[in-house]
């Protein structure tokens, strides 16, 4: 356990050292969950979809 606090200690005293590496490691990942979260949509458009009633032939609707 006192080597990770060591390590630990190590990382944040170069973090305290260099100001820019420390915006980036506050920046990136902000950037990437925003960047992630609109990438990623769950909206669906333009999904074909086919309807089954055995009274009529196969029927296809369109989506808008």
């Amino acid at each position: 356990m006192s080597r990770i606090l060591a390590l630990a200690e190590k990382e944040l005293l170069q973090l305290r050292r260099d100001p820019v590496l420390l915006r980036l490691v506050m920046l990136l990942p902000a950037l990437m969950l925003l960047l992630f979260g609109y990438a990623i949509n769950f909206t669906l458009k333009n999904i074909p979809l086919a309807l089954y009633d055995a009274s009529y032939p196969f029927m296809l609707i369109p989506s808008s």
